[in-house]
């Protein structure tokens, strides 16, 4: 469904406050809170170790590299905690900021750690999507939990993708880059979600039959004055895979692209 952009703000960070947490429609620590370790956990049975965090989310996409937004990059030097499992008494690393460039004219942010991350930490294929086929699909997202500290602040909802925009800009928010958006309706099921400030750059996954495929990190969320619907932005990251393979190729580096079923 075609959704007007008559309110638009940026999703930025705000640190320290629970009421900035990724809202959950009918939300449960259990099922939504990653670190709350618990089988029914809707992320299961997937590895979900590339999924860095402290106090800016970090998904892995090679071994030294991961992605996040731009207007909410890391400093250098920064770190970025990795579990390697939903249990954070069990194994950890720790990477730092060597390097970070923006990707065009969008708010995506490729980043270099200072060194490669262990074969416990998992490295995401990006999705081979387009802008034009987007719509439809059925996404896993993150954004930031509630509770211990910020490296366990990990939550994950659902929803889908209503509709993707090709060069979307805003004078407040930058651009242009292409997004998709995905609508917070209050009819769907419990897991449906929206981002909130402390989500930018949290990642957003297609699960497929091989696994988790990145499709894209959070840009900004809106608010139809309209209909008062609410709902999130993405960058969408298949669209930036070749200026990404450019600067990754410079280190041997380069990324996974796997076909959506």
């Amino acid at each position: 469904m075609p959704i007007r952009f008559l309110l638009v703000f940026a999703a930025i960070a705000c640190i320290g406050s629970s009421a900035w947490a990724l809202v959950i429609k009918t939300f449960n620590a259990g099922q939504h809170e990653r670190f709350a370790n618990n089988a029914a956990f809707i992320g299961n049975p997937h590895d979900w170790s590339g999924v860095g965090r402290h106090t800016i989310f970090g998904t892995m996409v090679s071994n030294t590299f991961c992605v996040t937004a731009r207007h909410r990059k890391p400093a250098i030097g920064a770190p970025i905690v990795f579990y390697h499992s939903n249990d954070t008494g069990g194994g950890t690393e720790t990477r730092t900021v060597e390097e970070t460039w923006q990707i065009g004219t969008s708010d995506l942010s490729l980043v270099r750690l200072n060194s490669s991350v262990s074969e416990a930490v998992r490295k995401y294929a990006i999705a081979d999507i387009n802008v034009k086929n987007v719509a439809g699909r059925t996404i896993h997202t993150f954004g930031r939990g509630s509770s211990g500290p910020v490296s366990h602040q990990q939550r994950m909802g659902t929803n889908v993708i209503n509709q993707g925009i090709a060069g979307f800009t805003d004078r407040s928010l930058g651009g242009p880059g292409d997004i998709f958006i995905y609508a917070f309706d209050s009819a769907a099921g419990p897991n449906e979600t929206r981002v909130e400030g402390g989500d930018s750059g949290a990642p957003t996954f297609i699960i497929t039959p091989s696994g988790p495929l990145l499709v894209g990190v959070h840009w900004f969320n809106f608010t139809d004055n309209d209909t008062g619907l609410m709902g999130t932005g993405d960058t969408l990251i298949p669209s930036h895979i070749s200026a990404m393979n450019t600067i990754m190729s410079g280190f041997g580096e380069q990324l996974t692209v796997t076909a959506v079923p």
